[in-house]
């Protein structure tokens, strides 16, 4: 009897500890402050922080100017007058011509192009009137124009000053032979120009008549020797070229004609006709034209 009266005393005496141990926890987690929140209850706002300080707003917010959005996105919009949305500018483009204008009236290469400058597209096809970009109208050399393009100057004036201008795509099969101002000879001017090569005057280049200096050349047929051409030669007064090997290794060259559109000849040393050179001829190496801005 003794037994049962002390283990219903020990029983209830345990079911009261389990309601205040309950009270004890529920009371802890009420009062412990949540972590996304501050002491005062208030929303701890430093995750959000530094977005527009960043330079980049919410993805798709609405704008008008390019001025409303991050440094690193663009006002997209169908059409120029047209209120857009904050679009992230491309990282890459692919390297494909399909000329586009810019509402900025400028001309570029693809769509892709004119979004990473933050321009929309006008419509499709060049600016009329206007600059390509990456283009200066003025020039002396091709390097100063975009890689597409070449410094056209007018038949004969091969040092001038021309203006950067589209290098045609497709060309005729029409023979109607220019010489080139790098002293080869093309089978038109049009074939010329897609190399990026401006033209002496109309004719192959043997069929200027003039006989180089001894040791020098105006074509290939004066090199006498086996694996040899003509380079650096104008059908001028004082244009003629020098004899090199016409044996190259992949990627070398002599002149900008003997590397892929696109691409330019860059540390050929050569040493002029008449002079003596402590270095030896030797061939540079196609590089990719870079436009400057």
């Amino acid at each position: 009897m003794r037994m049962t009266v002390a283990c219903l005393v020990a029983l209830a005496l345990c079911a009261g500890c389990g309601d205040d141990d309950a009270e004890t926890d529920a009371g802890r987690d009420a009062s412990a402050p949540d972590a996304s929140t501050d002491g005062g209850g208030e929303v701890d706002a430093a995750s959000d922080a530094g977005a527009d300080d960043a330079g980049i707003t919410d993805a798709g917010a609405q704008c008008s100017e390019n001025d409303e959005c991050g440094e690193a996105e663009f006002c997209s919009a169908a059409t120029c007058d047209a209120d857009g949305r904050c679009t992230p500018r491309p990282e890459a483009c692919p390297d494909v011509i399909d000329w586009v204008c810019g509402c900025d009236g400028t001309s570029y290469s693809n769509s892709c192009e004119a979004n990473v400058a933050g321009v929309n597209v006008a419509a499709r096809g060049r600016c009329e009137g206007a600059g390509d970009a990456g283009m200066s109208m003025a020039c002396t050399e091709n390097a100063e124009c975009a890689e597409d393009a070449y410094c056209a100057k007018a038949a004969g004036d091969c040092e001038g000053t021309g203006a950067c201008t589209p290098r045609p795509i497709i060309c005729s099969r029409l023979l109607d032979q220019h010489c080139g101002c790098d002293g080869m000879t093309y089978s038109n001017d049009c074939v010329a120009a897609r190399s990026g090569v401006n033209v002496v005057a109309r004719g192959a280049c043997g069929s200027c008549g003039m006989r180089p200096p001894e040791g020098c050349c105006f074509e290939d047929s004066h090199c006498g020797l086996r694996g040899q051409r003509c380079v650096n030669a104008m059908c001028v007064a004082d244009g003629a070229g020098v004899c090199v090997s016409s044996l190259l290794a992949v990627g070398q060259c002599w002149e900008t004609s003997d590397c892929p559109l696109g691409q330019r000849c860059e540390g050929a040393v050569i040493c002029p006709c008449g002079m003596r050179c402590r270095e030896p001829n030797a061939p540079g190496m196609c590089r990719r034209l870079i436009i400057r801005e």
